[in-house]
């Protein structure tokens, strides 16, 4: 069995919380719903971090289904854990978020063997003086390297990435260019949160900012922007707390939900009026669904049988109730198709 990694203190926790950060990022990449790293151990799995549900993962499942996951392995290839991502929708990466979520993976591979050292160097003899230089240059150099492949990652992600840190911007992406309409970071850094938000969305900020200031974590909310020329802009903001600078700040996602939206209303004046078409047609129109796929290598009399079987009428306007006997299309909506059919008739068969 491999060695518990100890994430209950000291740096183990800072670890944790490391950790945390990057699966938030990864659900924020991938755009999902629920993101999970889990322990890979005998006899069973061990959920270590789960977004958006912090550090209190005991009520999670051992065994998790994951819709989609990343091996975390050693520099050796050994397996340690696994980044599974899940969601009520499949999940279809493209080849870019791919890369990005495998470089994830290997950020949550050294913040793990960070954790295994804390909890596997007990009982081992100190390596000599050229040994430990040499070591402590090794770790210092991939620790840089680490470093330079979270900054890339978090600096070219399509969605904007702020740290706050006394109610301030520190830190913010390149993404926040275009979704604010300015020239150059700098016209951001260090100016107050709010300078860029709403007024409709000043108390749901505010009161997210004292919530993560305490250390507490904070679900996805949609926020009102303002851009630089004055026009507003929505987005899916999701937040955490993340050690900064000796204190707690807030990491911040935003994603510009202003094409989603446009999208979904879109699909629902589709749907009023394909509504309005099906009910105001004076002709009976009617949708009808299956309790099970119909082959269509079936003979002529098997098709009949199976779509007069399996067949229900899922959807009509009251024109074809009517046409049936009914006063509306409620009462003939759920109906067989053996129901409606005059068996006795031989074009039935």
């Amino acid at each position: 069995m491999n060695p518990d990694p100890d994430f209950s203190s000291g740096s183990g926790l800072l670890v944790k919380r490391g950790l945390y950060d990057l699966i938030s990022l990864a659900a924020s990449v991938a755009n999902c719903s629920i993101a999970y790293i889990v322990r890979i151990e005998d006899p069973q799995d061990k959920v270590i971090v789960a977004w958006p549900k912090g550090f209190e993962t005991s009520s999670f499942p051992a065994k998790l289904d994951f819709k989609t996951e990343f091996s975390i392995e050693l520099p050796d290839g050994t397996l340690i854990a696994k980044l599974g991502l899940m969601d009520p929708e499949k999940i279809i990466l493209r080849p870019e978020q791919r890369k990005i979520l495998q470089g994830l993976c290997k950020q949550a591979s050294t913040l793990i063997s960070i954790a295994l050292g804390n909890s596997s160097t007990k009982n081992i003899e100190p390596p000599n003086e050229k040994e430990n230089i040499l070591s402590s240059h090794t770790d210092s150099t991939e620790l840089v390297e680490s470093e330079e492949r979270y900054r890339k990652l978090v600096d070219h992600s399509p969605d904007v990435i702020a740290i706050m840190f006394e109610g301030k911007i520190d830190y913010i992406n390149s993404a926040a260019l275009q979704f604010y309409g300015a020239e150059n970071i700098s016209e951001m850094l260090g100016r107050p949160i709010l300078d860029f938000v709403h007024p409709d969305s000043y108390s749901v900020v505010l009161t997210r900012m004292a919530e993560l200031e305490l250390g507490h974590f904070v679900p996805p909310v949609e926020v009102k922007f303002l851009r630089k020329d004055g026009s507003i802009i929505e987005g899916e903001t999701r937040a955490m707390p993340i050690p900064w600078k000796g204190k707690t700040a807030a990491m911040a996602v935003i994603r510009d939900s202003t094409l989603r939206k446009k999208t979904e209303e879109a699909l629902m004046h589709s749907e009023e009026r394909y509504r309005t078409f099906i009910e105001r047609s004076g002709e009976g129109i009617s949708r009808i669904e299956y309790d099970r796929p119909i082959p269509l290598n079936l003979s002529i009399k098997e098709f009949n049988e199976q779509t007069t079987k399996y067949g229900f009428i899922a959807e009509c306007n009251d024109v074809m109730a009517r046409m049936y006997g009914y006063e509306s299309a409620g009462q003939l909506i759920g109906k067989r198709i053996s129901e409606l059919l005059v068996s006795s008739d031989a074009a039935n068969r």
